[in-house]
């Protein structure tokens, strides 16, 4: 069983789904080193959960990126790509490190699944 609000969709717009409990779907990071991107200065990150939607595009998007193609950027940070391109590496690692609760289990598990080459000096 459902709880139904009142209909509040105007005449003649379709309705529209939407989150209701907002909580804990957002944190902020602050910038040591802040960015200026188009007139905008940069002093802190927000990040937030994606919605189902988002997850679907942002894999299609990997799916079918072009190889060379370094501006990219995971779609909960909010801010321009050029941002976060330019970003000092020590607050970009600060930024994913916080996005990583933030990402949805579907993520995590491909994270997680994924093998790391990082210091693989083996010869194979």
């Amino acid at each position: 069983m459902t709880n139904e609000a009142a209909n509040t969709t105007p005449a003649g717009e379709l309705p529209q789904a939407r989150i209701i409990k907002p909580e804990g779907r957002t944190a902020t990071v602050k910038l040591d080193w802040p960015v200026e991107f188009d007139g905008k200065i940069y002093e802190e990150i927000t990040i937030r959960r994606l919605i189902g939607r988002e997850v679907e595009e942002f894999l299609e998007a990997i799916n079918t990126r072009k190889d060379g193609d370094p501006r990219s950027k995971p779609p909960m940070i909010d801010c321009p790509v050029e941002v976060y391109s330019e970003m000092d590496d020590d607050d970009r690692l600060r930024v994913e490190e916080a996005m990583l609760p933030f990402l949805p289990l579907r993520l995590q598990r491909m994270v997680a699944s994924t093998p790391s080459t990082a210091g693989d000096t083996s010869a194979s």
